[in-house]
């Protein structure tokens, strides 16, 4: 893979970002366009819970196509229509077919596993899904999230703690998955400090339980969320899978950089093929409470004062679920494979002679953070009240994802800039979270 900036030229996104590599839109295969704006991870993990089957929908044969009849949904909802008649340009698994394929989501309550869900029944796939309900966050939204999906024909449901070794096994032993989409896991860097308990369990104990499931069931890919918070110290920007990330500044981190390593074991003593994903800040309609979008825009509409941390002065490199979701559904059906010129000699910490691979999915255009309040506050018509405060422990001042790999191996192009992916959000908060889930008028 040529190094950014050289080899296969550049391309120009319609917001001026310079990104290395061919176009990938060039190849995506047009679709017509739609009107969705919304998907929906993120992350369960904690205490409780034994394996009880909630939802199960029966599981239809894939329909001519790869797409189901488009079911239109509300602007900002999380209904979407068919992948058949997605908007221009996403990637959908009609090109890549799993008609056989069994696959297990964990988080599916979650932000990102909800929407990376929902985009796999729309396809006509059976999805079991896996989460705790924990109360990390708002609970109401989970279930909403699990509403709806619960109706969708192939849709099945398990509430269940992962670091529970026998009931992960046993769900494992029941569904015999043949591809697994991690995506549970306890979120929060600056949770992490005070509770570092929770994240032993679920990202280290838990992911440790998906691996020993995968590899006795002898799936062929498990597709994990890393993060962009294990590029820690490093200030060298953009953040490349090609870098160090030895240096992470919270546990949160700790433990993904632990999942990269234990991952990459197994994919070595068992050819478990494996991939990673270092998700970049991830926002859009039915994100999560305990992200910038969602805080700022709650306490913007109720005339709350927002804290502004290292006085604004930060980078973030703002990626919209859609895009995430798109990476998924692209790597999905293409298990990693052995690098055949991977050397110890010089390893290269991204490939390896295992069937291993890691990836940035970001949005390759970082935007100060004072440009999202910016973009909330024309969305919303009101100003927002600015607290002004210093660096938090275990934040880092700027992220920007080098994608050129991802581009590199399966056609990826970052598609929504922070001014649409905002109104979306926006859209959605004011039309469906508050009076749907909120209970506000």
């Amino acid at each position: 893979m040529p190094a950014p900036g050289k080899g296969a030229g550049h391309w120009r996104r319609t917001d001026g970002i310079l990104y290395p590599g061919r176009d990938p839109r060039t190849s995506l295969h047009p679709v017509p366009p739609a009107t969705d704006t919304a998907s929906v991870t993120g992350c369960s993990a904690g205490h409780a819970a034994r394996a009880t089957p909630h939802i199960t929908t029966p599981v239809r044969p894939p329909p001519k196509g790869g797409g189901r009849a488009a079911s239109q949904a509300q602007d900002g909802g999380l209904r979407r229509p068919a992948l058949g008649n997605a908007p221009a340009g996403r990637i959908t698994l009609e090109h890549f077919p799993l008609t056989d394929a069994r696959i297990l989501v964990t988080g599916v309550a979650g932000f990102i596993g909800a929407a990376v869900a929902r985009r796999l029944l729309d396809t006509g796939l059976g999805v079991v899904g896996i989460d705790n309900l924990n109360a990390y966050y708002d609970v109401r939204l989970k279930q909403a999230r699990l509403a709806e999906l619960a109706p969708l024909p192939g849709f099945t449901f398990e509430k269940l703690d992962l670091a529970d070794r026998a009931a992960t096994a046993s769900a494992f032993s029941r569904h015999r998955p043949t591809h697994v989409v991690h995506l549970a896991a306890q979120a929060g860097v600056r949770y992490s400090i005070e509770h570092p308990e929770t994240y032993v369990d679920s990202n280290l104990v838990g992911f440790g339980n998906i691996l020993e499931g995968c590899r006795h069931q002898k799936t062929e890919h498990l597709v994990y969320a890393s993060s962009s918070s294990v590029y820690g110290a490093n200030t060298t920007l953009p953040f490349s899978v090609g870098q160090n990330v030895d240096h992470p500044i919270s546990l949160y981190a700790a433990t993904k950089k632990a999942n990269e390593l234990m991952a990459h074991t197994y994919a070595h003593l068992y050819r478990l093929p494996v991939t990673g994903l270092r998700l970049f800040t991830v926002y859009g309609p039915w994100g999560r409470p305990d992200m910038a979008a969602f805080l700022f825009t709650d306490a913007i509409w109720h005339g709350r004062p927002i804290k502004v941390f290292n006085n604004g002065d930060m980078l973030r490199d703002f990626t919209y679920v859609d895009d995430v979701v798109d990476a998924v559904l692209a790597l999905l059906p293409r298990p990693a494979a052995p690098d055949a010129a991977w050397s110890g000699a010089r390893p290269d910490p991204a490939t390896s002679a295992a069937p291993y691979r890691i990836y940035n999915v970001g949005n390759h255009a970082p935007e100060p953070l004072m440009a999202l309040v910016s973009q909330i506050e024309d969305a919303l018509g009101r100003k927002a009240k600015l607290e002004m405060e210093p660096m938090q422990a275990g934040d880092v001042k700027a992220t920007f994802a080098d994608v050129s790999a991802l581009a590199e191996a399966v056609d990826f192009a970052p598609r929504t800039p922070l001014k649409e992916g905002i109104g979306r959000f926006v859209a959605w908060y004011r039309d469906i979270y508050l009076p749907r889930i909120a209970g506000q008028p």
